[in-house]
């Protein structure tokens, strides 16, 4: 789902891509989105957490 909504959010931009079309193209029923996201923005701040996170690791590791 999260992988699906990034690519979409990078191809369209957040305000044009909505919850039923992040569900139709991660192949999920939009219920099953709404199950772990409450919103829209509930699951782009989680894909900006995760990517935070993924990024502050890599960085560590770098000046590590």
């Amino acid at each position: 789902m999260l992988e699906t909504a990034l690519r979409l959010f990078s191809e369209k931009g957040y305000h044009s891509v909505t919850m039923h079309e992040i569900a139709r193209s991660s192949e999920f029923a939009i219920g099953t989105l709404y199950k772990f996201f409450r919103s829209k923005e509930d699951l782009y701040r989680s894909l900006m957490t995760d990517l935070a996170d993924s990024f502050h690791s890599a960085l560590r590791s770098a000046l590590d």
